[in-house]
């Protein structure tokens, strides 16, 4: 697995620790030295991504949240769009949800959407973080519904992944792989937001 990220923060701890962000197996540990420091994160709001994925099922894209881990525990994921470029013949799926990683008060709650737009055109993918609710959208439109309270400021990222196992033989696609973002936005949370108007739930 090959990733590139643009990302709001960055910790981890001296070269041969298992100290550091999102360690999604238990044998992951430090190979390199970087100051830890977090530039931007944010507890609760709208954050939202204008992106097109790569239609390569080598590529995934990917915009999520990630807990900055100034407690261990601190350290779920948000997933507002996870995208892999579909086999020949396969469908676009979309993965959103949440991921504790080490946080024992997450429950793992993540879904691939099977979608039956192109998500190689542009698209705006969104989530709603209250203290106890997350709502997914695509477009506006609602696609999913997480009921948890996740309550600590996470870090934004960005980010390319290359699967070399995956690949197609004769694919037309070159490297460079190129993520195209249009936009990212990010808001803060309004305790009146839940009497307001909500997005149209998907049919």
């Amino acid at each position: 697995m090959r990733v590139s990220s643009v990302q709001t923060g960055h910790r981890a701890g001296p070269i041969g620790s298992p100290v550091g962000q999102h360690a999604h197996r238990p044998d992951l540990g430090v190979t390199s030295h970087r100051p830890s420091e977090i530039l931007f994160a944010q507890r609760h709001g709208r954050f939202a991504v204008r992106m097109r994925a790569i239609p390569d099922p080598a590529s995934m894209v990917a915009f999520w949240l990630l807990g900055t881990e100034e407690r261990p525990e601190e350290s779920g994921e948000i997933c507002v769009a996870e995208i892999f470029g579909p086999a020949p013949g396969e469908p676009w799926r979309l993965g959103v949800g949440v991921h504790p990683h080490r946080d024992p008060r997450i429950v793992d709650d993540f879904s691939a959407l099977e979608m039956t737009t192109d998500l190689a055109d542009l698209h705006d993918y969104a989530v709603e973080w209250s203290p106890h609710r997350l709502v997914f959208t695509v477009d506006g439109r609602i696609v999913k519904e997480v009921e948890q309270a996740i309550d600590y400021p996470m870090q934004l990222m960005l980010s390319i992944f290359d699967f070399p196992d995956r690949a197609v033989p004769g694919s037309s696609l070159a490297y460079p792989r190129i993520l195209d973002v249009t936009s990212v936005q990010v808001r803060g949370f309004d305790a009146g937001a839940s009497r307001k108007k909500r997005p149209t739930p998907a049919p």
